[in-house]
């Protein structure tokens, strides 16, 4: 009898939860979509001021590409994208490189930049967060992710939701967001000569670095909306099990 009481009771608790997830789920529905536990709308409207004043910034500032991540050169080869900016100025002086990151190969790649002349031309800024690093994708005028390997890379994700045209390694785990000649441009890991020109690529049509940073924005608005109904209906049938 007290094993039945247990059962019961469990029972009931059970279909209270249940209830509560239901509830909450309902409500998330609601309120928009999230990714990553934050809320997209959100973080759209925090950053209103400066996504309004991103076309302003772009005919008037230096072309600037961006990197983010850690600076670990074997996994990111940084020390490539380095090296095809130095072929990259050769033939757009106006262009920057701006590094926002910290690791092991920082001096590496100071003393790479260096011997390369490229003092002035290249910036490392550490890591940013929050309103700083908004501002580093929005006043970008592309992103760049040189990497020999991914697991996933939010960075390319917060990139084109910044509407920047992506210049990346042709990588598994990127192609789901990456479309060559679509929604941004890949290359053959370790080709400095590719990345540069696909770089140049991208400097030199600023009609094209528009348009592919157009569906890039379009390809993860509508990604966040497909992703958000999948996590919704995946919820929902684990609170209904029995």
């Amino acid at each position: 009898m007290k094993n039945l009481i247990k059962l019961v009771n469990l029972q009931r608790e059970f279909a209270e939860v249940k209830a509560e997830v239901l509830g909450a789920i309902e409500s998330v529905c609601e309120q928009g979509s999230f990714i990553l536990g934050e809320n997209v709308e959100r973080f759209e409207s925090e950053f209103a001021a400066l996504w309004a004043s991103k076309n302003d910034k772009r005919a008037q500032r230096v072309k600037t590409i961006l990197y983010v991540g850690r600076l670990d050169d074997k996994q990111k080869a940084v020390s490539n994208l380095i090296k095809s900016f130095k072929n990259v100025v050769e033939q757009a002086p106006q262009v920057e490189l701006r590094i926002v990151g910290e690791g092991f190969d920082r001096p590496l790649l100071e003393n790479l930049v260096e011997k390369l002349g490229l003092t002035g031309k290249v910036h490392f800024v550490g890591w940013k967060s929050g309103k700083e690093l908004a501002e580093c994708y929005l006043s970008a005028y592309l992103f760049c992710l040189p990497s020999r390997r991914e697991s996933y890379s939010l960075v390319i994700t917060e990139a084109m939701t910044a509407g920047l045209p992506v210049v990346c390694s042709d990588l598994p785990a990127l192609r789901d967001r990456v479309v060559n000649g679509v929604t941004g441009l890949t290359v053959n890991v370790d080709n400095i000569e590719e990345l540069s020109k696909k770089l140049l690529l991208v400097i030199n049509n600023e009609e094209y670095a528009s348009q592919l940073g157009a569906n890039a924005k379009k390809k993860i608005d509508e990604t966040l909306v497909y992703s958000h109904k999948q996590f919704v209906q995946v919820l929902k049938r684990v609170a209904e099990q029995k």
